[in-house]
């Protein structure tokens, strides 16, 4: 045999053996391995979940500022109707107040009644170990009205004079 057919002979056994030696250190697949695949499924899983558990938590959060606020907003006007935004007053469920002059104004249009809405920020951003991006709750933020103008507290809304100013152009008068 020639040296050059000794080199092919001796290639083609070595890759056979390469071959042989994958497919003994591998029995738990033939072609594609699925754990790694899996693993991020599951990890997603995991995510998901854990977003879902926060969204839920901030939620609760909110809604208990509602009730909070209703009952601070009751004390000082004691005259008004006030209550959460919900179908007993023809609107959707969401985390907000209605303020107005008497239940008649509170199940009307916005003109009629100041309103104050409770929302989740979600900002606060996660890396999983695959690059997904997962955000979740950071914050409760006030909005108010019309104007919509966005208050890191209840304080700064009711302070701010273009609420004052609606609250007694639509309730007090």
């Amino acid at each position: 045999m020639e040296n050059n057919q000794q080199q092919i002979i001796d290639s083609l056994i070595a890759e056979f053996n390469r071959i042989n030696s994958m497919n003994a250190n591998n029995k738990t697949f033939n072609l594609i391995n699925i754990e790694p695949l899996n693993a991020k499924t599951d990890e997603i899983k995991r995510y998901k979940a854990m977003r879902e558990a926060d969204k839920k938590a901030w939620n609760e959060l909110a809604y208990q500022e509602v009730y909070r606020l209703i009952d601070l907003f009751k004390q000082d006007l004691p005259n008004a109707c006030i209550e959460k935004y919900g179908k007993e007053n023809g609107h959707i469920d969401i985390p907000s107040i209605i303020i107005g002059k008497d239940e008649r104004h509170t199940r009307g249009h916005s003109e009629n009644h100041v309103s104050i809405h409770i929302e989740v920020r979600t900002n606060k951003m996660v890396k999983d170990s695959y690059g997904g991006t997962w955000s979740f709750g950071s914050e409760l933020i006030y909005r108010y009205g019309i104007f919509n103008k966005e208050y890191k507290t209840i304080e700064e809304v009711v302070t701010s004079k273009e609420f004052l100013e609606e609250l007694r152009l639509k309730v007090l008068s």
